[in-house]
């Protein structure tokens, strides 16, 4: 299964102005997970353009290679990442410490995938 991240190219500049993409996870609350990640630099907030490439990479990890549960792990004061993962269709189910955070994340769950036949 293809799994990685991609740079975000806004056209204007033809240069990177960020990242969103998959990251494998053996071990998150006692289960193996597949996180949708995104990342944008600051003067980019706003403009919509995070949820743009988050839903198109939701969508290809789950019609193309059939993962059928994302999460994303986001800190819980982080309001813009957690209004994004609320865009795609995500809700919060609990609460994550990852090894050499001092704080829990959020755990976002997206379970909407169709399984493919």
């Amino acid at each position: 299964m293809g799994i990685w991240p991609w740079a975000v190219i806004l056209r204007e500049l033809h240069a990177p102005i960020g990242y969103c993409g998959l990251f494998r996870f053996d071990d998150i609350n006692g289960q193996p997970e597949i996180e949708l990640g995104y990342r944008l630099a600051k003067q980019f907030w706003g403009r919509g353009i995070a949820t743009e490439v988050a839903t198109a990479v939701r969508d290809m990890a789950c019609d193309e290679l059939g993962i059928k549960r994302l999460i994303s792990l986001i800190y819980p004061d982080n309001l813009r990442s957690i209004r994004v993962a609320t865009k795609l269709g995500m809700v919060c189910t609990g609460e994550a410490f990852l090894p050499g955070y001092c704080h829990a994340d959020h755990v976002y769950a997206y379970t909407r995938c169709r399984i493919n036949q």
